[in-house]
């Protein structure tokens, strides 16, 4: 009885440590495996402003990034499909009753304006909407202040035409500066019509 019972216990351990083996070689090889798709067939985590990326068959230049998200700058302007419009062409205008530049019941809202709408035109039938993760209030937007004084010296950051950013003049009015491709105008844009260039915030996980 005692001579069976060791060579059961042996034979016991045996197995167990064949278990153990396998594992651990299973859990080798699938590592490896893993560190191969993430190193670069999934996403890297690092990398450079200005770089180009492809996300939703457009290209994108990163502008910005934070642990969890890029953010980009589509490459060029939104069409007037992309818009659902039959125009490329955009006033930032959303109330028509505000003609006056000193009406204060008048001030570039992105939420309000009819640029937004076309925004959410474009996030809605373009863009993943669970790519998308939140920044300060927006997934998608338009140029900021914030990025064009980091950017402003980017050559990708300038288009043949004008478009419209979310930067504020100096003084209380109905429209934005437009960026045009000698820098940013310096005085309000109101009268005229821009192109319309998003800004978006991904998840890493998204930009292959």
């Amino acid at each position: 009885m005692t001579y069976d019972r060791k060579n059961k216990i042996l034979n016991y351990s045996i197995i167990v440590s064949l278990v153990i083996l396998v594992t651990l070689i299973v859990i080798s090889t699938f590592n490896g495996s893993l560190d191969g798709i993430m190193g670069d067939s999934v996403y890297k985590t690092n990398r450079e402003v200005g770089e180009v990326v492809s996300y939703q068959n457009s290209n994108w230049y990163i502008i910005s990034e934070n642990d969890k998200s890029y953010t980009l700058l589509k490459e060029t302007s939104l069409t007037s499909t992309e818009m659902g419009l039959g125009s490329n062409l955009v006033s930032y205008d959303y109330n028509n009753n505000c003609n006056e530049i000193d009406d204060t019941n008048c001030h570039s809202n992105l939420n309000e304006a009819y640029i937004g709408t076309v925004l959410n035109y474009y996030q809605n039938n373009y863009l993943n909407k669970n790519d998308l993760v939140t920044v300060d209030d927006y997934t998608i937007r338009l140029l900021n202040n914030d990025d064009y004084e980091v950017l402003k010296d980017s050559s990708f950051l300038y288009l043949d035409g004008f478009y419209w950013t979310m930067i504020e003049p100096n003084y209380s009015g109905i429209n934005v500066y437009g960026l045009y491709n000698t820098g940013l105008n310096m005085q309000m844009v109101y009268d005229n019509n821009g192109l319309v260039r998003p800004v978006i915030n991904v998840s890493k996980s998204v930009i292959k």
